[in-house]
């Protein structure tokens, strides 16, 4: 890949391993782009390289561990670097090739402009990437589950209908068996993902509480695991028909896995 600055000054070039697209609607974004959000693709440091105009970079530092480097002739925004990471986010906008790749969400969303309005249907994360989104960039199966679950919850908030979550967690020698029991038990309209550290997510639309609750003594039963028996955890929450809108989304995604890591933390189904 290969990008340069407004004026054509500052020219740079991209090789090797590149992470996700995400839109960043913080405040520093914002003022920086002038724009509703910045578009940005964290790349290693290694290997980028500038090709041309490295004396005409200016450099700006918003907070404390963050370097903003720009044109100083045409302002263009060019990559942000953080101190201690071996990682820089480059401003896609100024890629004059294309990366072969797409946005995959929002973040940040809570502090967006007011003015303007998300449309599109990649997921919406209010703050940095939540959970262990973060800390696992490459547990696809987590993003998936919180895409999904934002168009179920969407869907349900529309139809008026209850839907629930199940995490369960039996340790990754388990994994396999536990997957084939899950599969066993849930209907069509059931999503399963696999989640980092061994964990399995059950999304059930049109499905309240104790509902939930049996399906997850059934998904036990099938695995021959005692209820008492710490080495099978399972947790779930219940969202009621209420209304949600988009900007709410994430925010309920994120509580309903709070509720439901707190119900696999005492070893039970978990009642709301």
């Amino acid at each position: 890949m290969s990008g340069s600055c407004l004026c054509g000054r500052v020219r740079y070039e991209v090789r090797g391993r590149t992470g996700e697209i995400t839109h960043c609607h913080c405040p520093i974004c914002r003022k920086a782009h002038a724009a509703a959000f910045s578009t940005l693709l964290p790349v290693d440091a290694a290997g980028f390289m500038l090709t041309d105009g490295a004396h005409w970079l200016g450099r700006y530092a918003p907070e404390a561990g963050q370097t903003r480097f720009f044109c100083s002739q045409c302002g263009s925004q060019l990559y942000v670097t953080y101190e201690q990471q071996e990682q820089i986010l480059l401003c896609v906008g100024t890629l004059d090739t294309d990366p072969g790749i797409r946005p995959v969400c929002h973040v940040h969303t809570s502090r967006k402009a007011g003015w303007y309005t998300i449309r599109d249907d990649i997921p919406l994360f209010p703050g940095r990437r939540s959970l262990a989104v973060e800390a696992a960039a490459e547990a696809v199966g987590l993003e998936r589950c919180y895409h999904q679950m934002q168009q179920m919850l969407l869907q349900a908030s529309r139809q008026e209908t209850v839907t629930s979550l199940l995490l369960l967690w039996a340790g990754a020698e388990k994994i396999v068996p536990l997957e084939r029991d899950i599969k066993k038990n849930i209907r069509t309209s059931d999503r399963m993902e696999c989640l980092p550290d061994s964990r399995f997510a059950i999304l059930l639309p049109y499905t309240g509480a104790n509902a939930a609750r049996i399906l997850g003594e059934r998904i036990r039963n099938s695995a021959k695991i005692d209820a008492f028996d710490s080495s099978l955890k399972i947790g779930m929450a219940t969202r009621l028909p209420e209304p949600v809108d988009m900007a709410d989304i994430m925010s309920v995604i994120d509580t309903m896995f709070v509720e439901a890591e707190r119900g696999m933390m005492q070893h039970v189904v978990a009642m709301p």
